[in-house]
């Protein structure tokens, strides 16, 4: 449902990112609802592009997003990924 992102989002660090079927039903209801929504992981906002094939397993869990989006500056100025378990919610 929907699609992956661009190499152009990729490199760009633009925040979007495709679900796993197990977030998108619980957020949304449904992988159609979710398409087009946005989400929070931890404080940053991530625009849904797709939401994967349901693999029955922990795989439906999972939110996949560029690297360089995820990653983010501290006060040294050092990249380090995003803490998904920080936190995820949907944007109303």
């Amino acid at each position: 449902m929907g699609h992956t992102f661009t190499e152009t989002q990729a490199s760009s660090g633009a925040h979007v990112a495709v679900v796993g079927p197990s977030i998108a039903e619980v957020l949304f209801g449904s992988d159609t609802a979710a398409v087009g929504k946005t989400i929070r992981i931890g404080f940053l906002p991530f625009r849904i592009l797709g939401v994967m094939k349901d693999y029955g397993s922990n795989l439906n869990n999972n939110v996949v997003m560029p690297e360089t989006a995820a990653r983010v500056q501290d006060r040294r100025q050092r990249p380090r990924l995003i803490q998904p378990d920080r936190g995820l919610s949907a944007l109303q």
